[in-house]
């Protein structure tokens, strides 16, 4: 089985492929890392990229989200809205891991957004009554997934509160490495 393993920073990349590495898999499984980088447009750009060249039977999408209201340890999207455009689009669910929900995206990081003005904020909440989580990069991968027809898992950690609390990366390291059960993720999809 040919995965590949998007993520959005080099240090998401260390603790995923530390994580994966220590299962000492004696499976014929070939992953394949990619740093997508933050935001839409460097996903869609990344993920077309390497989808143009190779041939994969899955992609696996792991990274930390900020949440609104209700925190989980980990999340597993089913629906992703672009924030900018209102544009939806349903993720099918080929394995589930459990906590389905929704997240909207958005270019720019919503909590700076949340600051330059109240009026931003009302017109931001409202896009929102449907959404818990929030991240940069969802849309783009099921939105490429999708034309590529091929089949995928977005995987999400929820690290900061929006418009509350700063991100922080220690503790996104520390979330990323302890909420998310590598080795089922890993034998759910070989398995599939």
């Amino acid at each position: 089985m040919r995965i590949i393993l998007c993520y959005a920073t080099a240090w998401e990349w260390k603790i995923i492929k530390e994580k994966i590495k220590n299962l000492n898999l004696k499976i014929n499984l070939d992953i394949t890392y990619l740093c997508t980088w933050m935001g839409m447009y460097e996903t869609i750009f990344n993920l077309t990229r390497i989808l143009n060249n190779q041939t994969f039977d899955m992609v696996l999408n792991i990274w930390v989200c900020g949440y609104l209201n209700e925190y989980k340890s980990r999340i597993q999207i089913a629906r992703t809205v672009n924030l900018t455009t209102n544009k939806e689009l349903i993720v099918p669910i080929f394995i589930e891991f459990g906590n389905l929900e929704s997240i909207g995206c958005s270019e720019k990081i919503i909590k700076l957004a949340c600051r330059q003005s109240s009026v931003k904020w009302e017109i931001i909440n409202h896009k929102l009554q449907t959404i818990s989580y929030i991240d940069m990069e969802s849309w783009a991968i099921e939105y490429v997934c999708d034309k590529f027809r091929i089949p995928r898992v977005i995987l999400k950690v929820p690290v900061d509160k929006i418009g509350e609390e700063e991100f922080n990366i220690e503790k996104g390291r520390e979330l990323l490495k302890n909420n998310l059960d590598y080795g089922t993720i890993i034998k759910k999809l070989t398995n599939w």
